[in-house]
């Protein structure tokens, strides 16, 4: 009951671990004369107030917003707690002021500052103090829902949160209580245009077309070195993989790309090609076979020395060589 005080211990330390994993970000607008607008205060990470005089005591989360007995402080020389102190700052009225307030630092050169949870939210980021166990969690989870498999459970999901609930609420419904909802259509934005890049290369310079570089005839200032490749081709078509490859590699040394005669020998010829060439059999999904594929042919290649014109395998034990600007 988001109009009640969480005061079961339990819930409270689940609440404070997972606040700490996060980086958010408060947004409101202030309505009070004289100070109205926007407030954003992007990515930050919730942390222990530790600022002289504070009553925040090294703590993080205070949890109610209203309660003078958990966290007031003097403004104007008046004792306020953060719920009328945006009530009377801001011209907000917290929907939940029994809610918790938690503390970001170093908002503005006065330090930090407490804000109530509803007006934060989760910024995009990677989440912080993970274990060993919680990372293969994650990744054996993406394993066993590789490609296709994927997109089903997530439809799965989907179709399970639009179950009507025991309480007769669906998941829309419980979305409206914390003002959340859900918008199937597309969303303006205002945008600025930028005035078009110019990119320089070695012999000219390319300009954006509709969007678009025209890199024909570009020669790079400092092109890759390519002295070896594998092909992996997930099309079950040699023929068109064949005659990409051969494109690649045509217009790649157009670019001045480095790349020994040995190696466009082999780009040439079809049958030098497979030796290097991992093709897709179409038996399973593709996500499932992608990773083995890759494996195969870095192996098939590696056993496969004549396009290894500068012996950086043979005498190295260095695969690829490649440089990009």
């Amino acid at each position: 009951n988001a109009h009640q005080p969480i005061t079961d211990p339990s819930k409270r330390a689940m609440i404070e671990e997972a606040i700490g994993k996060l980086l958010i970000s408060v947004e409101y607008v202030s309505k009070k004369p004289g100070k109205e607008g926007r407030r954003l205060y992007k990515k930050k990470a919730c942390q222990k107030d530790k600022e002289e005089g504070s009553q925040g005591n090294g703590r993080r989360i205070i949890w109610s917003a209203s309660d003078p007995a958990q966290f007031s402080f003097l403004h104007n020389e008046q004792k306020e707690t953060v719920f009328s102190f945006f009530e009377k700052e801001h011209g907000i009225t917290l929907k939940y002021p029994h809610m918790p307030i938690f503390h970001l630092p170093k908002i503005s050169r006065f330090g930090g500052a407490w804000f109530p949870i509803e007006l934060g939210f989760q910024a995009f980021a990677k989440s912080k103090g993970n274990n060993e166990e919680m990372v293969n969690n994650i990744l054996k989870y993406h394993d066993v829902h590789a490609g296709k498999r994927y997109i089903d459970e997530v439809g799965a999901k989907l179709e399970h949160l639009s179950i009507t609930g025991g309480d007769g609420a669906r998941f829309e419904d419980r979305l409206k209580k914390w003002r959340i909802t859900i918008e199937s259509g597309a969303v303006e934005e205002t945008a600025k245009i930028l005035k078009a890049p110019r990119i320089k290369f070695k012999n000219n310079v390319a300009r954006a077309n509709n969007g678009s570089f025209n890199l024909n005839g570009v020669t790079f200032s400092r092109p890759a070195k390519l002295t070896s490749f594998v092909v992996v081709n997930f099309t079950n078509n040699k023929n068109s993989c064949y005659k990409f490859v051969k494109t690649v590699m045509k217009i790649s040394r157009s670019h001045g790309i480095d790349i020994p005669s040995t190696t466009m020998d082999i780009s040439r010829n079809d049958r030098y090609l497979d030796l290097v060439t991992v093709h897709y059999n179409g038996g399973d999904e593709v996500g499932d076979v992608a990773l083995e594929m890759v494996r195969e042919g870095i192996q098939k290649a590696q056993l496969f020395h004549l396009y290894d014109s500068q012996h950086v395998y043979r005498d190295k034990q260095v695969f690829f060589q490649t440089y990009c600007y």
